[in-house]
């Protein structure tokens, strides 16, 4: 597999920052605005999130691309409350892996340290360097998110 790595200073503490990833309904709100504004690929808009955030769980998304709803669906092979999560993703409704994406979350003095990395079939390299963009811009709207809904205190 190929890597799209990023290591990402937040202000927002690491605990409040997890909780924006990962409570019911609050991915949807942020992370269509993260989407819509990447400068590579296609701008969408998500109308679905559906999370179940521990050790097996499932999670999916659909979002918007010409008219149309696109699923993703993805599995929690690990997660650790407040430190880890790593999802599996998948082209479509099946068990066969496209991708993996580890998120690492560290507190430190300033707020917390995202450390990402999404691992791309070999196939897929020349997407690396977008799909770091794209999480660095995707860690920032939540981070924004974050602060706004709650000043960044839990």
């Amino acid at each position: 597999m190929v890597k799209a790595t990023d290591s990402i200073e937040t202000p927002a503490p690491n605990d409040a920052s997890y909780k924006t990833w990962l409570t019911a309904d609050v991915p949807r709100k942020w992370l269509g605005d993260a989407l819509r504004g990447l400068k590579y690929g296609p701008r969408r808009k998500v109308v679905r999130v559906e999370l179940d955030p521990r050790l097996g769980g499932s999670c999916s998304y659909n979002d918007m691309r010409d008219g149309q709803q696109t699923p993703r669906w993805g599995a929690c092979p690990d997660v650790m409350l407040g430190k880890r999560m790593m999802f599996s993703l998948f082209p479509e409704n099946t068990q066969e892996v496209k991708s993996v994406v580890t998120s690492e979350i560290e507190g430190n003095a300033k707020g917390c340290l995202v450390n990402l990395a999404h691992e791309l079939l070999p196939e897929e390299s020349e997407f690396a360097e977008p799909t770091g963009i794209g999480w660095a811009a995707t860690v920032k709207e939540c981070d924004e998110f974050t602060a706004a809904r709650d000043g960044g205190n839990e």
